[in-house]
């Protein structure tokens, strides 16, 4: 289900739910990037300064090759999401906020990640048939790992990857429909 233009994608029944990051959003987002489990969990682990964080934000704001989400459970702002768009292959990037940590949201996110990309991708490009959504994850990231294995990603490297089919039936091998794969992840979101 989706709502207004704030709430990207909602499934019914459900508090969890997405939403287009904002111009007010940055300085949160900046004090986010910069948590200590963050930055170690991040490929890049030195701090990142303010006006590159402003810069940053700005760009991926205003192109189409990035969207950047705010992960909601009802009024509270639980974490991040930020999809790189490159032709049918969705990179995930996400972290949740240090005091939301610990209570489910890393699975949740995802799962309305895949949804999110699916449906932007669908939305600007006709003839996409399959989705591939990818994330790259350290080793020492315990909680990553744990969230992709459990989503039954394949991993290869530090890289997980599912590739899901648009509009499709269930591939062998794994993959997934967008469709059968909504009508499931509304059933299981609490999971």
């Amino acid at each position: 289900m989706y709502e207004n233009r704030k709430s990207v994608y909602r499934p019914p029944g459900e508090k969890c739910y997405l939403r287009k990051a904002e111009w007010k959003d940055m300085d949160m987002l900046f004090v986010w990037a910069n948590d200590a489990e963050v930055r170690k969990n991040s490929f890049r682990t030195e701090p990142v300064g303010y006006e590159e964080h402003q810069a940053w934000f700005k760009e991926k704001c205003k192109g189409e090759k990035s969207q950047i989400y705010i992960f909601c459970d009802g009024d509270l702002e639980a974490g991040m999401l930020r999809l790189d768009f490159m032709e049918s292959n969705v990179v995930i990037s996400y972290s949740i906020a240090k005091k939301m940590r610990n209570r489910g949201y890393g699975k949740r996110l995802i799962k309305l990640a895949e949804c999110e990309a699916c449906r932007w991708l669908k939305s600007r490009r006709e003839n996409v048939q399959k989705v591939c959504v990818k994330a790259l994850v350290k080793e020492d990231n315990l909680a990553s790992n744990r969230i992709f294995n459990a989503l039954k990603y394949e991993k290869r490297g530090m890289e997980y990857w599912k590739e899901i089919e648009l509009g499709g039936q269930k591939r062998e091998g794994g993959n997934e429909s967008a469709e059968g794969m909504d009508k499931k992840r509304i059933g299981n979101m609490r999971s």
